[in-house]
């Protein structure tokens, strides 16, 4: 059984997020619809809960919505950053290049995030070992100290 805690909504990830606004650049870009690209990013995307959110996305286009309005209401699913620049994209019709911007933004945040816990893994390794190296040392000392 998962634990919901209403004050954390998850997220989609961040690789996700790059892959997601990159393709849909790419098809809108191209000329292919807006309709027919959510619909295509619902069907392939890898991930299962973000294929949920696509198409809940696509639905709510469909019946009308702006896509910056249907992120929005995907219960914090998609970051604030790119919902409010899809809104900039779709008012200013550049929504191919925001997304290509956004799609690099997430991709170097990824990076970043990969390349810090790299670096800090090994020292955080080192601290728990040190100390439990210490433990041991110290419950030795305490049980040769016993009298016999």
């Amino acid at each position: 059984m998962a634990v919901r805690l209403p004050f954390i909504a998850p997220r989609i990830p961040l690789k996700t997020a790059a892959t997601l606004c990159k393709s849909l650049a790419t098809m809108l870009d191209s000329g292919v619809p807006l309709m027919k690209a959510l619909d295509l990013l619902s069907r392939k995307t890898g991930d299962a809960r973000c294929r949920d959110h696509l198409g809940a996305v696509r639905q709510r286009v469909q019946e009308g919505a702006e896509i910056s309005e249907a992120l929005r209401e995907q219960q914090g699913y998609f970051p604030p950053l790119m919902t409010d620049l899809v809104t900039i994209g779709e008012h200013t019709g550049a929504l191919p290049e925001i997304l290509n911007g956004l799609s690099n933004h997430y991709e170097n945040l990824a990076k970043l995030r990969r390349t810090f816990l790299g670096t800090i893994a090994l020292p955080v390794i080192q601290l728990i070992a040190d100390r439990k190296s210490t433990r041991l040392n110290s419950s030795h000392e305490w049980i040769s100290r016993m009298p016999s």
